[in-house]
Formats: C-alpha cells, structure tokens, sequence
C-alpha cells in the first residue's frame, strides 16, 4: 500500500450518434476520440490497488492526456492505451469486492430480450425487471434494473416530473470506493437521447507543475475523467403526462461483473425551486437509493 498511498493522498473520498432517438452501439467516424499511447507498463507483482496507481501515473505522464484535459472543448472519448489498463485493473478489483458481512443484496435479473432505449415504456419490455420504489419527498419515483449478458439495462418512471422543459437528471453510481483511487463511476441521463461518456471521480492527484492558468485548474483538484465510455447510452422523454428515463452500460466497459456483488447509489432530480425572480434557491430530489458512504448492493443474477 505504500505507494498507493504516495501518489493517492486520501483513501475514500457525452456526446454521441443517435439514430432516431434509439439507442445503436456505434462509434462512426464523426466520432471524437483521443489519441491512443505506447503500452503502458505495470509491475504485475504489485497488487492491483499499486497496479492502478501506476496506469494513473503513467496516464498523468502522457503529455497527449495533459493536453486532453487543459482544452477540453468539444472532449470525445478517451482512447488512451492508459485508460485501457485502469479500465483493466479497476474490472480486476470490482472482481474481488464483497459487500460486508450482513449485507442485504439487491437481484438484478438476467433476460434474453433487451428494451428499445428511445426515453419510453413500450408495452411489456420492463415486465422482468427488477423494480425499486426509490422516491422521495412524496413522489411515486419506480427505478427498474435488468441484464443481459452484455449490458445493464436501468429505467425510472417519475411520475412528479411533468414538465418538458428546465432541469431533469437520472444519475446511476457505482464502483463506490472499491479502491483507495476511485470515488465512483456514474452516468447522467439528461433530457436527450444520447450516447454517455460517464464520469469516474478519482482520487488521483496532478504532481506536476502547478496551473498556468484557468485552462489547466483541472490540476488543483482529484482527477474527474469524463468521456470514459464509448457504448453507454441514455434516453429519455415526457409521455403519458410525467418523464421517463432509460439508460444502458455495457458491463465489460463499466466492469460490473455478473454474480459478483457491486455497491452503488441513484439520484433522480428534477427541476430546482426558485424564488419569485427565478432565481435559484433549492435543488428537488424525487428518487434517491443508498448513498455515497452507504451504498446500496446490487447483484447481477442469482
């Protein structure tokens, strides 16, 4: 753990091709993407933890990634041979996690029939999923999970959000603090149907030199790598009256293994309260399940 704990500091802590608003795994050449490095090298007698300390290092070297994360306009996805290994090493770790002792598991089923992701409910292709009912704050909000042996399928019906316009976000969380490095993994589900990039929160840190200049602030705090998937999807839209959110992982690219336990938190928020000038006062939460330091435990099958 020693050199985890030299270059981690603190243990703990998108845009694509739609076709049609439904959901197609494909990356086209409009697609953005960074540009790939030499193989990273990693000490294979170190545990994972020191081995994904050691892909970030060796990310954080790449002057092609430096210079991703300082011009940030129009960022695609991250091609980096860097980012193949910490996708490696984290699948690596989520493997072994357990969920403590006592732990109630929540079951993700397994289907052969995947849903159209076009934003609403078609007659009877979230029939099998799992439901919770996640709402808060008085609203009726049904989060739905199910699997295949590809992806992960999720939806929310949110019967509290009815308008079209303004902010609405479904935001799913995982991978929650199964390594001194990593925070979480999360995708949002905006108002659109679109690809995902996703986001992974780390607690990696720049050890260079410091910010030149506004361009380069990434560099003052932990690292948040977005645009770091390239078959996730989201959808959503306002039908029968209230919204409705769909979303899609592709569980080799998150590493959600199936059978082996995972913690992770949901949000589902809707638009913020404002005052008489529209000016905003307060965020409005209408679905939430587990949190950041106490996660809720999901299984993919039985």
């Amino acid at each position: 753990m020693q050199r985890v704990q030299l270059f981690a500091v603190v243990v703990l802590a998108a845009i694509g091709l739609i076709a049609f608003g439904v959901y197609q795994t494909m990356s086209g050449p409009g697609a953005v993407r960074a540009e790939a490095g030499a193989p990273v090298q990693i000490d294979a007698s170190a545990s994972e933890h020191n081995q994904l300390a050691q892909a970030y290092e060796a990310k954080l070297a790449n002057a092609d990634y430096v210079s991703y994360k300082t011009n940030s306009s129009g960022r695609g996805f991250q091609d980096f041979a860097e980012e193949s290994r910490i996708k490696e090493i984290r699948s690596k770790i989520a493997a072994h996690v357990k969920a403590p002792t006592g732990t109630k598991l929540f079951h993700i089923p397994v289907v052969s029939d995947a849903p159209v992701l076009d934003g609403g409910f078609s007659e009877g292709e979230w029939d099998k999923a799992a439901r919770f009912s996640i709402g808060v704050n008085g609203a009726d909000t049904t989060l739905y999970m199910m699997a295949t042996s590809e992806n992960l399928y999720l939806a929310a019906d949110v019967p509290g959000d009815t308008t079209k316009d303004g902010f609405d976000q479904f935001r799913f969380y995982y991978h929650l603090n199964i390594s001194p490095l990593i925070v979480n993994e999360r995708i949002h589900v905006g108002k659109t149907s679109e690809k995902l990039g996703g986001i992974r929160q780390t607690e990696v840190r720049w050890k260079g030199a410091p910010a030149a200049n506004d361009d380069e602030r990434w560099k003052k705090y932990a690292i948040s790598d977005w645009s770091i998937y390239d078959h996730a999807f989201g959808a959503s839209s306002v039908k029968q009256g209230h919204r409705r959110f769909e979303a899609v992982l592709d569980l080799s690219e998150a590493g959600l293994p199936v059978g082996t336990p995972f913690p992770a938190r949901v949000e589902v928020e809707s638009d913020p309260v404002r005052d008489g000038n529209g000016k905003f006062k307060s965020r409005t939460y209408l679905g939430e399940m587990g949190e950041q330091t106490a996660p809720v435990w999901f299984v993919i099958g039985r």
